[in-house]
């Protein structure tokens, strides 16, 4: 890890404990009532620390602090489990895979949380890291197309007749010189005058006249005069 990043504590314990060496898995995992949870090897605090895209549990002596081993978590694709794993018969106990700094060998440890809430906020930070590890990849994964779609936008060198070639294989655009006939439908057509020809003006003047005749003066109906109001002679 270079030393020049800055490290984010995303976890901590006070109280955690450590089991070795661990009796051999069954064929469902791991099984904490294995480990006799009563004879720890080592207490220690307990730690999830990120540093730029790789992320570290650190197991920290309780008493002085110092360095008692730590466990890197992949961030190459490689599953977390395969670095921290939980058991079968409980929440609050998991597999760590310490490997130790200089010689980088590898050994497998039982860490156990005897607060239930320290063991949920544990898991909540590694699974944390992992989301942050899986948009990481989509948005490489993203930007890898956006870049693809541009060098496929980008037009391709000129065919053998002198014309630009699309990255789609289709130029749609003119060529010098080159024109576009359009047809104009017979309804539009106009006199040299500039008037309508006297065919449909004939036509529009005889439809008109169908229309005045089919109207008689017996199917209008008009509202009735007012009465006119009579005279009282005197009695």
């Amino acid at each position: 890890m270079d030393s020049g990043v800055a490290e984010l504590v995303t976890f901590t314990s006070k109280e955690a404990y450590v089991y070795a060496p661990l009796p051999a898995a069954t064929s469902y995992g791991h099984r904490a009532e294995l480990w006799n949870p009563d004879k720890w090897l080592q207490e220690v605090k307990a730690k999830v620390i990120t540093a730029g895209d790789c992320a570290f549990v650190r197991l920290l002596d309780k008493d002085s602090g110092e360095l008692f081993a730590e466990c890197p978590l992949p961030h190459d694709g490689t599953p977390l489990t395969t670095a921290v794993e939980p058991v079968v018969d409980s929440s609050r106990y998991f597999v760590v895979k310490v490997v130790d700094r200089d010689s980088r060998k590898h050994a497998f440890v039982g860490l156990g949380f005897r607060d239930r809430l320290d063991a949920s906020d544990f898991s909540a930070a590694l699974d944390d890291y992992r989301q942050y590890l899986r948009r990481k990849q989509e948005a490489e994964q993203m930007r890898q197309g956006f870049e693809n779609l541009s060098t496929a936008g980008h037009q391709q060198p000129n065919s053998a007749d002198g014309s630009t070639a699309t990255a789609a294989g289709v130029d749609y655009s003119l060529r010098p010189g080159q024109t576009i006939k359009l047809t104009l439908s017979s309804s539009l057509k106009r006199t040299g005058s500039g008037k309508a020809s006297s065919s449909s003006s004939s036509t529009q003047a005889e439809q008109q006249q169908q229309q005045q005749q089919q109207v008689s003066p017996g199917s209008l109906r008009l509202a009735p005069p007012p009465a006119k109001a009579r005279s009282r002679s005197g009695g």
